[in-house]
């Protein structure tokens, strides 16, 4: 049973209390992040940078709303996680070691067209390049890292393609 939200305007709260029973004049309440009962609980994302400091903060970011994340760090091991963990969502930096982004996303897509990819780069050039291949968001860094979780969450929620470069 939900009893209250914590913060004073619901729309904003990410908090429940539930009641989980009342025995002996004594109430025993849960507090639960909502986030963990989402739509995206167990949604694969596959995040590919090889600057371990984002990759850590995207990832502790969107594990919260439910995601399951795994990450890679070059464009070699992206292909490889990707076979091994079929995201349904890969968000991509351009600029990888070893392979760029555009030729991993390329293969990526080749082997599992409804995978949703969202690439940034510093390089608007690259990005206008990745715009005809099938990739859905494009950032144009640096971009602040909500900017980054709203992206993904749009990613997630919706099946069109919506290719455009944010800044």
């Amino acid at each position: 049973m939900l009893v209250s939200c914590i913060s004073g305007d619901s729309s904003q709260t990410n908090k429940a209390i539930l009641i989980l029973k009342i025995e002996n004049r004594r109430l025993f309440l849960l507090i639960v992040d909502l986030h963990t009962f989402t739509e995206f609980a167990g949604l694969k994302v596959l995040v590919l940078d090889d600057e371990p400091e984002l990759a850590s903060l995207c990832s502790g970011q969107l594990a919260e709303y439910g995601f399951s994340i795994h990450s890679a760090g070059n464009g070699n091991k992206a292909v490889s996680k990707f076979i091994e963990e079929r995201p349904e969502i890969v968000v991509v930096k351009y600029e990888l070691p070893k392979r760029n982004g555009l030729e991993v996303v390329k293969e990526m897509l080749a082997i599992m067209p409804s995978t949703k990819i969202l690439m940034f780069s510093s390089d608007k050039d690259a990005l206008q390049q990745a715009e005809g291949i099938g990739v859905e968001i494009l950032l144009l860094s640096p971009f602040p890292l909500e900017r980054l979780i709203r992206s993904i969450l749009a990613l997630s929620k919706t099946r069109l393609p919506v290719a455009r470069i944010h800044r």
